[in-house]
Parts: structure tokens; C-alpha cells; sequence
């Protein structure tokens, strides 16, 4: 449910001009702190730390992998210092764009807030990055899109690569 709200905040939102007619998630937000402040706030975090925990699931199942060859694995018992430390940056990247995207994606409820001046203001039109927010709508949508996408399909086609184990195979097969 939260994906299909998110695939939707982002078409109504994002890609749709002009925006504010189509505010969606950012309406939803903006009548929950009608009822009381915080229930507003909590939602924007769910959609958040989804967004997050997605990475983070996606990171830790697909690793960093070129064709069929896994780099820096992360498992259960196995992973090694460099592997960990690798994934933890990747992780620390993907929180810094993830705040990006929430902030231009509920940009209707967190217009007054301090990271969307600047992420909306001052990221957006840097000399370099403006080139990607200009074209075709934004460059950064159309990847998610297309991420989402493929992995969607890989999801259907794929559902698990192995079979699960449950906690004691696992740790039995590393004693």
C-alpha cells in the first residue's frame, strides 16, 4: 500500500504540472496536523523510513553486483570488515538522497521547512545539478521509475534467488 502511495505522490506531485492541484499525500499529511500536530509528522516519517528501509532491504538481498558476480556480500555470519564498512556507505548515500526525494516529493507539506529551501532552492539550480533537474522533467524521477520498475518485474519473475533459511540453519551452517 505505501509503494503504490508513493509511485502515486510521485506522478501526482512530481511529474503532473502544476502541482499543487494534485497534492495527494501532501493534503493527507497537511489534515493530520489539523488533528493534532504530531500525526502529520509521524506519517511523513513512515514514508520515509519506508523509502529507507526499501534501500536498505534492496542493498543487503542484491548487494553491489556486476552481471552475476556479488560484491562486498552481506550474510549472516560471513560478511567480512570491508564488506560492512562498504555497505554502510552505500546506506549513508542513499539516506542523503532519500532526504532529496522527500523533501521535493511532500514538497505541499514541508514547503516551510529548512530542508526544502534547500534542496528545492538552492540544490536545484547549482550549476551542474541544473542540468539534471531540467531535463525531460528530472532525470532522478525517471530513474526511480525505472528502478522501480525493474525491480518489480525481477520481484515477479524472481521472487527469492535461494531458498530461506531460518535463523538456526543459518547459524549451524556457520559452526
Amino acid at each position: 500500500v505505501i509503494s503504490i502511495s508513493w509511485i502515486a505522490q510521485v506522478v501526482l506531485f512530481v511529474f503532473l504540472k502544476p502541482p499543487h492541484q494534485r497534492p495527494f499525500l501532501n493534503a493527507i499529511f497537511t489534515e493530520l496536523n489539523n488533528v493534532f500536530s504530531l500525526f502529520g509528522t509521524v506519517a511523513y516519517a513512515v514514508f520515509a523510513f519506508y523509502l529507507l528501509w526499501a534501500a536498505i532491504k534492496g542493498q543487503m538481498k542484491f548487494g553491489l553486483r556486476f552481471l552475476i558476480i556479488s560484491i562486498h556480500p552481506m550474510s549472516l555470519g560471513k560478511t567480512m570488515m570491508n564488506s560492512l564498512m562498504f555497505n554502510t556507505a552505500v546506506v549513508l548515500l542513499v539516506s542523503a538522497a532519500i532526504v532529496q526525494f522527500c523533501a521535493i516529493a511532500f514538497g505541499g507539506y514541508a514547503h516551510t521547512t529548512a530542508i526544502s529551501q534547500v534542496f528545492n532552492s538552492q540544490v536545484r539550480y547549482l550549476k551542474f545539478l541544473s542540468w539534471f533537474y531540467s531535463f525531460a522533467g528530472g532525470i532522478f524521477y525517471i530513474l526511480f521509475f525505472c528502478v522501480a520498475g525493474i525491480s518489480f518485474i525481477i520481484l515477479i519473475i524472481l521472487p527469492c534467488f535461494h531458498k530461506p533459511q531460518s535463523t538456526r540453519e543459518q547459524l549451524n551452517t556457520h559452526r
